[in-house]
This record gives C-alpha cells, sequence and structure tokens, in this order.
C-alpha cells in the first residue's frame, strides 16, 4: 500500500512538473516583450495574451484548431490573433494554468535631444600672414542648430611646414616662405569628429583694410526760410509806408489848419 502511494504521488509531481512546462512556469513579477522572444520554438513557446505572457509548450500539441495556429505565434505577441478565434470556456481553462505573470512594457527611450558636434567656421576665412610673421586662426564648432557649441577639443596641422608652420593646439600661424599651405583642423567632442581644411597663403604684400566710405552730412533744406524772409520784408516794407501815409495825413492837417486861421 505504502508502494501504492509513493507511486501516485510520483506520478501526480511528474504530472504537475509537465503542466508547468518543466519547471519554466516559475512566475516573477513581470516580464518584457524580449523576455518572450527568446522563447519562440515549438518545444520552447511563450505567447503574450491580452497583456499576459503564457507558456504554452504543453497546450502545442493539444490546440483544438492544430499547432500551427500557436506555433506561428511563439515568442510574439498573439493577442489579435487568439482573440480573432473562438475559444471555448475549456481553452481558457487550459491556457491559465500556464500563465507565466504579466507583461511589463518597457519605457521608450527618450530621444537624446544632447547637442552634437556638427559643424565648425574658421575665420579669418581668407588667411594671409608675412614671412615670419604670425596669424591666429580661430575656429568655433556649432552645434545641430548652428550655434557655438562648448567642449570640443580642436587640433591644427599645416600641409607644408617649408611654407607656414601653425601650433598644433592654440592654431597659431607663422609664416615661413613665400607660398600656400594648408592647414587641417580636427574637432572632437563625445566621439563626434568633424575635420575642417583652410588655405593660408605666405606673402609679403597684403593689402590694407578698405578705407570706410564716410557717411554724407544730409544737406540743410533752407528754402523755407527764404520764404519767410521774404515774408519778413514784405510785412517790413508795409509797416515802413504805413509810417509814411500817416506822417503825410499829419502834414495835410497842419496845413488845413492854418489856412482857416
Amino acid at each position: 500500500m505504502k508502494k501504492i502511494l509513493i507511486s501516485m504521488g510520483l506520478m501526480s509531481l511528474i504530472f504537475t512538473i509537465a503542466i508547468l512546462g518543466f519547471g519554466s512556469n516559475a512566475t516573477q513579477a513581470a516580464y518584457t516583450a524580449s523576455d518572450v522572444s527568446a522563447h519562440n520554438t515549438q518545444s520552447d513557446c511563450w505567447m503574450i495574451i491580452n497583456g499576459n505572457v503564457y507558456n504554452l509548450t504543453t497546450f502545442v500539441n493539444t490546440h483544438s484548431g492544430g499547432s500551427s495556429a500557436i506555433i506561428g505565434q511563439c515568442g510574439k505577441d498573439g493577442t489579435a490573433t487568439f482573440n480573432s478565434g473562438p475559444h471555448g470556456s475549456s481553452t481558457l481553462n487550459a491556457i491559465s494554468s500556464l500563465k507565466l505573470g504579466p507583461l511589463t512594457t518597457t519605457p521608450t527611450p527618450t530621444p537624446d535631444t544632447s547637442l552634437i558636434l556638427t559643424s565648425v567656421v574658421i575665420t579669418p576665412t581668407s588667411p594671409v600672414v608675412k614671412t615670419n610673421g604670425t596669424l591666429q586662426l580661430i575656429v568655433t564648432p556649432k552645434d545641430q542648430n548652428g550655434a557655438p557649441i562648448n567642449g570640443a577639443v580642436t587640433t591644427y596641422a599645416s600641409s607644408n611646414h617649408s611654407v607656414a608652420i601653425v601650433n598644433n593646439a592654440t592654431g597659431l600661424v607663422k609664416g615661413i616662405a613665400l607660398g600656400t599651405t594648408t592647414i587641417t583642423t580636427t574637432s572632437i567632442k563625445d566621439g563626434k569628429t568633424i575635420t575642417s581644411n583652410i588655405l593660408v597663403t605666405v606673402s609679403d604684400t597684403i593689402a590694407p583694410a578698405p578705407t570706410p566710405t564716410p557717411t554724407p552730412t544730409p544737406k540743410y533744406d533752407d528754402s523755407d526760410d527764404d520764404d519767410e524772409s521774404e515774408y519778413e520784408d514784405y510785412e517790413d516794407d508795409d509797416e515802413e509806408d504805413f509810417y509814411e501815409q500817416s506822417h503825410e495825413n499829419h502834414e495835410g492837417e497842419d496845413r488845413d489848419n492854418e489856412d482857416d486861421e
């Protein structure tokens, strides 16, 4: 009797292990789509159904609709396929014991909005330096928005040292002999590298800076003043005529008075 009980207990244990997918149905807090995708074969079939993860390995060959309907969804989200087919209570009861746990949604990575080294601007744009003279090159690194960006490291190199040399770290150019040389600048930030070239001319004849054109002084329009002056002259003439006429009238009145006497 004891042997029979032991045998029955052993068979029960084996059956339980088989239902749980040989130990793979041990649940955890949550599963990711990546976890599920690793179990994508008929002999190891996990599937996402309505936000939960199931180990359907032991159910594949017993599916009433055929194993192919499940095999094609192993390692995937089979929600749409599962919900599109008629599934009775027996099927739902069968897979309920095969549920591993809920699916967790992996957060969408936040887009990298950090500033990226995209271009550089070198000034002066047409550099000319005298022999034994010096000229400072300035490199301005810019981001994807065209704005200056900090943190970039720039180095400099001359293609022809017999014409001009350049300080590797500062960009200070020294003319050696007449001719031209290409200065290559290399700017690096966060693993992004921008290389640019500029032609430097060594010449003892450097055109002077253009003389700025003076701004013309606006001419004052005094035409209105002339009109006003003429008007004032006209008023002065009228005033003189008025006084002269008044004086004559007084003299006439005096003579009339003398005659009456």
